[in-house]
């Protein structure tokens, strides 16, 4: 061989004895909002499918975040009759500050890409959001090959690392009202990595999963004040809530074989309600109005309201009441008040406080009663136009709410006015003399 030749031969060699760096561990399912991660119970006989957030970061080491739900229970306030799950009962459990070997078990499922040497599956633990620094936890995984796996983390071996870590709050109690959050990193090596090595994450490529925990129970009473009907819905008006930490939605069970009305506060426990029985209605706000669509009309539906956390924890129900949807053409007549019918799809508040405003304000003078008559001869031939245009629908609500709140506060906004006159005037004498 030419000299010429020889020193990039050799480089080539160098670089193809080099081990590789490309090692990665990933969720299984990154880009898939359905991602389950289960939590195994009472020897692995149970399931939970966790809620999980899902990152949408492009980077390595991205951070999903997932929410387990602790049994806090040692007779007195029981959390579990608070949770959705169907083995609700089989919720984890932490006495002592630990976890029996086995029984608590996070399950994750993930993609193992193995190149060269890295083969060693570990994982990190780390009780800070920045940190770069985690510590080895668990015993070694077994030697994996490429592909789909899942992988379990005792609770046993979060808890043992009592430097890190602290499980003694989640100790059963008789009202649980703990949280807090881990860091798990799951990564590879080449090297058979002990229990309590540090190590740093930008070495690595792997996945990060913040794990919040929770064994907090909510006895707040939500109240169902109002159920008003509209075309295929039934609209609640909701006070009294509590629940604003992880907050996931307000849930409501339907019931179409009974129309009753029952004052009672029940737990989904005393209810034998569980997910399947609840529909989520994606609702993640605390405004105190919810919506429950594609109903039939002429069906009576009887309605409890619950608010729940990503946990899987809800507060007790709302009460119960009953109501019927009407096509809105009913409405309308029934209501006799089209344009706002109209522009909120049904009964409201809003439209109701204007029938009572009509009926005991307009009604007694005689412009009033002008202003009604011309109302009623011209609202109704509009109706149909406002009803097939939902932006039109909601420039409607908003002129609705607007003038609810004028109508409602006019003395705030007087006392409002007559303030500031006089400030004025009294900021004109001052600059006066």
């Amino acid at each position: 061989m030419k000299n010429g030749f020889k020193l990039p031969f050799l480089f080539l060699l160098l670089l193809l004895s080099l081990p590789a760096f490309s090692q990665l561990v990933y969720d299984n399912n990154q880009d898939n909002d359905n991602i389950t991660v289960s939590l195994l119970s009472s020897g692995g006989t149970y399931r939970f499918g966790l809620f999980q957030e899902v990152s949408t970061s492009s980077t390595t080491n991205r951070t999903h975040t997932i929410y387990v739900p602790l049994a806090g229970s040692t007779g007195g306030l029981d959390n579990r009759d608070y949770s959705y799950f169907a083995d609700r009962t089989e919720l984890p459990q932490i006495s002592a500050g630990s976890s029996p070997t086995g029984m608590n078990l996070l399950q994750f499922n993930l993609y193992i890409d193995v190149v060269g040497d890295f083969d060693h599956l570990k994982v990190g633990m780390s009780t800070e959001s920045s940190a770069t620094t985690f510590q080895v936890i668990g015993s070694q995984f077994p030697t994996y090959t490429d592909g789909a796996r899942s992988v379990n983390v005792d609770f046993k071996d979060i808890c043992d690392d009592s430097d890190l870590f602290d499980c003694s709050k989640f100790n059963l109690s008789d009202s649980p009202t703990d949280d807090d959050i881990i860091y798990l990193f799951f990564f590879l090596d080449d090297e058979d990595l002990t229990k309590g090595t540090s190590i740093t994450k930008e070495d690595y490529s792997g996945v990060v999963y913040e794990v919040k925990l929770s064994n907090r129970v909510y006895e707040s009473l939500p109240r169902l004040t109002a159920l008003a009907k509209g075309d295929s819905q039934l609209v609640g008006t909701l006070n009294g809530f509590e629940l604003d930490y992880d907050f996931d939605s307000w849930f409501v069970h339907i019931d179409s074989s009974t129309c009753s009305d029952t004052a009672t506060n029940e737990t989904l426990s005393q209810l034998g309600l569980f997910f399947s029985n609840l529909r989520d209605l994606n609702n993640v706000s605390l405004d105190g109005v919810v919506r429950v669509n594609e109903l039939t009309n002429g069906t009576c539906y009887s309605l409890r309201y619950f608010e729940c956390d990503k946990y899987g924890f809800c507060s007790k129900s709302t009460e119960q009441l009953s109501g019927t949807p009407e096509e809105i053409q009913a409405l309308l007549e029934k209501q006799a008040c089209f344009f706002f019918t109209a522009g909120f799809n049904g009964e409201h508040y809003v439209v109701t406080y204007f029938q009572y405003w009509r009926d005991h304000f307009l009604s007694k003078f005689w412009l009033g009663q002008k202003f009604i008559r011309w109302y009623y001869d011209t609202a109704p031939q509009y109706t149909p136009y406002i009803l097939e245009r939902p932006w039109l629908q909601s420039i409607i609500k908003a002129i609705g709410f607007v003038l609810y709140g004028v109508i409602k506060g006019w003395w705030l906004i007087l006392g409002a006015l007559v303030i500031l006159s006089a400030f004025a005037r009294a900021q004109k004498r001052k600059f006066k003399y």
